[in-house]
């Protein structure tokens, strides 16, 4: 893909909890509670109410549980806004690279992780920064 570099100023990457046919069917045979990973991801995703600290707990537990995987897209970017926009289908599409068939659109619960490895997660209102550094460091905490 062929990205015009004076447009962009960062690339970002986007996790997204991915069910497969076979959760979707258990999910609708049981319930929500029947596949852990959709469960956690909807607590994250009906976030208000719950303080920040209780946010960073249900993330942590998703993080660490495996349930984000590997990220659903890459998007160029000048900041978090202009990802949540991209990923919504505004702006400029070429600036998106799906990597997963499953994708959707960027929403509450989703994790974007920048150049920097710093994770934030997309809230009801902006985006809340996570205390986890990297894709591939699944539970080693930092400090910023």
């Amino acid at each position: 893909m062929e990205i015009d570099k004076e447009k962009r100023s960062m690339e970002y990457k986007v996790y997204q909890v991915t069910l497969s046919d076979d959760d979707y069917d258990k999910v609708n045979a049981e319930g929500h509670h029947a596949v852990p990973k959709h469960y956690r991801n909807l607590n994250l995703s009906m976030g208000f109410g719950k303080t920040d600290d209780e946010k960073r707990a249900l993330f942590a537990e998703a993080w660490s549980e495996g349930d984000y995987g590997a990220p659903v897209a890459t998007v160029w970017a000048r900041n978090l806004e202009e990802v949540f926009a991209v990923g919504n289908g505004m702006g400029e599409q070429d600036r998106l690279e799906q990597h997963s068939k499953y994708m959707k659109s960027v929403s509450v619960g989703d994790v974007v992780r920048d150049e920097d490895g710093k994770l934030h997660l997309v809230d009801s209102t902006g985006f809340l920064a996570l205390d986890y550094q990297g894709a591939v460091n699944r539970g080693e905490m930092w400090t910023a």
